[in-house]
């Protein structure tokens, strides 16, 4: 295999250093990852492992984030015998749908919206003793209000909930209406159909 050569570091390894970003820190991520989700999805691809340690930032100039790792990958309309009746993703990032195997543009969108999270407030949406019962947080229970970890406007927590809904339907219909809708509730000019 002949590959780009990256120098820089993951997500994952920023958010160790730092705990957390600021607002507009994460909105630039959102910002430039949403090319690459725009990309996957015109194509019918669906990441289905989205998560920090797959999120790179080159330290080119300027400096790029990047989509990485493939591996878990899957076209819309295709079946794979291999993967059948196995979970595959990392627990934390995974939307209720996805533990039962069925995978749209919107399993990647929740979970960019579980990255923000993270990357905000510090602390995993779910988290748990083992993976049996992180899958059961993901599966029934609502993440723990961002505000009790970080100070954020009230707005982007409004995003964040619609960005991580239980249900597929609920969720912004693209990660471009999420990526514009978290800017808006930044600056305080969410509008008010999607406030409400």
């Amino acid at each position: 295999l002949v590959m780009e050569m990256l120098e820089g570091h993951d997500l994952a390894w920023h958010l160790r250093r730092l705990g957390k970003m600021r607002l507009p820190q994460v909105i630039d991520i959102v910002d430039q990852i949403k090319n690459a989700l725009v990309t996957m999805r015109e194509a019918g691809v669906v990441h289905r492992d989205l998560k920090p340690g797959n999120l790179f930032l080159t330290s080119s100039e300027p400096p790029v984030w990047k989509v990485l790792d493939f591996g878990l990958s899957k076209g819309l309309g295709t079946t794979s015998s291999m993967t059948q009746d196995q979970l595959l993703g990392t627990p934390a990032y995974m939307p209720p749908e996805q533990l039962r195997g069925d995978v749209t543009h919107l399993t990647d969108l929740y979970a960019v919206a579980a990255i923000v999270y993270r990357a905000l407030t510090g602390v995993l949406p779910h988290d748990g003793d083992d993976v049996a019962h992180m899958v059961f947080k993901v599966a029934y229970e609502q993440p723990a209000a961002p505000a009790r970890f970080a100070r954020l406007p009230s707005d982007v927590e409004l995003v964040l909930s619609l960005g991580m809904a239980k249900v597929p339907a609920d969720r912004f219909d693209t990660i471009e209406a999420f990526a514009s809708a978290l800017r808006a509730a930044s600056t305080g000019d969410l509008d008010d159909v999607t406030r409400r």
